[in-house]
């Protein structure tokens, strides 16, 4: 667990002062592009040094905007509300946007439409889940590349989902068509703020992603801006690749990384005074062998764990990463460096992880029995999370006492502390290494037989009539 100074077992106090010093040192000295007339003026309002698209900040201007940042927020939803934050348990998002599926019967193919609903199917059922993101996007089914199609595909989650909200899929210049992205993002969030029927509330946690190296790009600035203009929370997100597009040393990544989040949150609060942001770190080391992102890695684990401390240490809340995976099995691998990947974030105690089910092959890849698998460790984790409950030692004292040496704690009814203690896994076998067991069928068959469970349960979430018609008007003239 991260002490609360941001310290633990992998970065210690001095390590988190040293990228802060150096932080500043490359915030100062080495700058941070921002390809956007109207950040560079805002930065130049607010008395940055710039030299053509490079912004140099002092640790004034950053000390003073990353003061405003809340430590935590509540998100709004059909569901009610959600609060993010250090005093509560992570909340989880699944991963997001596979051009390729692996599916049931081993084929790796390209996604489909009907991925797409199957995936937030399972969303909607997951009972460890609390965010619904876009899985699948850009299909033929919304449109040409001349047409906006991004609402469509939010008014389809809508429809087919009723959790919070995180949007890992920007709009970008594929989906926009000729609307544009800073409208698009207006429209999108109009639409949102339509189907609550609410105006003032937080109802989408947006998840940005920053270039690599110190750089910010025009269309990732013009999502920010749109952003902050209707004042919804902001995930930066910083995925380096280190030794290509990051320094070689997990260090200098560390640095570069953290950098790059602090200049792009200053951004935000000089913009929007007091708006949420979440600090994200979901870099990895390359594989230079291949020219690949090496996600699920032990370095991965190293620069989570050092970029979940800065965020601590500078008071802003944190998301982790979920269950990465470099694998295109559904195998030992697979399962293994997903523990690993997700095991910082719920020792360090964050505030929100994505990319949380479903997601392998250095994100490009999703799985459905994957996606139901992820959520067996995630289960796994949140048990680790609460820790060891030592409120009763003299009832536990006692209970030894009576049973004393040799005796037997098998008889009666099963303690009810017992079962709150302990966690009981869903399709993992438990039971041993029995011949019968065998009869329950492989682990991926199981697993297989859970999703088909769940797609056959699964209801539509209800709407009322007015959000009927605002999802109407956007589905049914493409037949959906």
């Amino acid at each position: 667990m991260l002490n609360y100074d941001g310290s633990s077992l992998f970065i210690s106090k001095n390590d988190i002062e040293t990228i802060h010093e150096y932080t500043l040192k490359t915030l100062s000295e080495v700058g941070m592009v921002f390809d956007h007339p109207e950040a560079l003026a805002v930065f130049k309002k607010h008395g940055a040094r710039i030299e053509g698209e490079t912004v140099f900040l002092s640790e004034e201007i950053i000390n003073r905007a990353i003061a405003t940042v809340p430590d935590e927020f509540e998100l709004f939803g059909r569901r009610g509300t959600l609060k993010i934050g250090r005093r509560y348990e992570p909340k989880v998002g699944p991963a997001t946007d596979w051009p390729i599926i692996i599916d049931e019967q081993d084929n790796m193919r390209s996604a489909t439409f009907e991925d797409a609903l199957k995936f937030y199917k399972l969303m909607e059922t997951s009972d460890v889940l609390d965010f619904a993101q876009l899985p699948v996007t850009n299909m033929p089914e919304f449109g040409s590349n001349t047409e906006c199609t991004y609402l469509s595909q939010i008014a389809l989650m809508l429809k087919y989902t009723s959790k919070f909200y995180a949007n890992p899929a920007r709009p970008n210049r594929s989906n926009v068509g000729n609307k544009g992205i800073r409208q698009t993002v207006r429209e999108y969030h109009e639409l949102l703020k339509r189907f609550y029927g609410v105006e003032d509330k937080y109802l989408v946690l947006e998840l940005l992603c920053v270039q690599s190296p110190l750089c910010n790009d025009e269309e990732m600035l013009d999502n920010l801006l749109a952003a902050t203009e209707a004042k919804q929370p902001i995930s930066v997100v910083i995925a380096s690749m280190t030794n290509v597009t990051s320094p070689s040393t997990l260090f200098g990544t560390a640095v570069h990384d953290n950098a790059v989040a602090l200049a792009t949150t200053t951004l935000i609060q000089l913009l929007c005074p007091g708006l949420p942001v979440v600090h994200t770190i979901l870099s990895s080391p390359s594989d230079m062998r291949y020219m690949q992102m090496a996600t699920g890695s032990a370095e991965n684990s190293l620069l989570a764990y050092a970029g979940i401390a800065m965020g601590r240490y500078y008071g802003i809340p944190v998301r982790g990463g979920g269950t990465l995976s470099d694998a295109v099995d559904v195998d030992y691998q697979t399962g293994a460096e997903a523990a690993m990947t997700i095991m910082p974030s719920y020792l360090s105690n964050v505030d929100y992880i994505t990319h949380a089910a479903g997601g392998m092959g250095v994100f490009n890849v999703g799985s459905f029995e994957k996606f139901v698998l992820d959520e067996e460790l995630i289960g796994y984790m949140k048990r680790l999370y609460r820790g060891m409950d030592i409120s009763s030692p003299e009832k536990a004292f006692e209970q030894m006492k009576k049973v004393g040496p040799r005796g037997n704690y098998v008889m009666g009814r099963t303690p009810k502390e017992y079962k709150r203690d302990t966690y009981f896994a869903k399709l993992f076998n438990k039971k041993g290494g029995m011949i019968k067991v065998r009869e329950d069928g492989t682990l991926r068959e199981r697993t297989v037989q859970e999703i088909n469970r769940r797609i056959e349960s699964y209801e539509l979430p209800s709407v009322d009539k007015e959000q009927e018609k605002i999802l109407n008007s956007l589905l049914q003239p493409l037949g959906l």
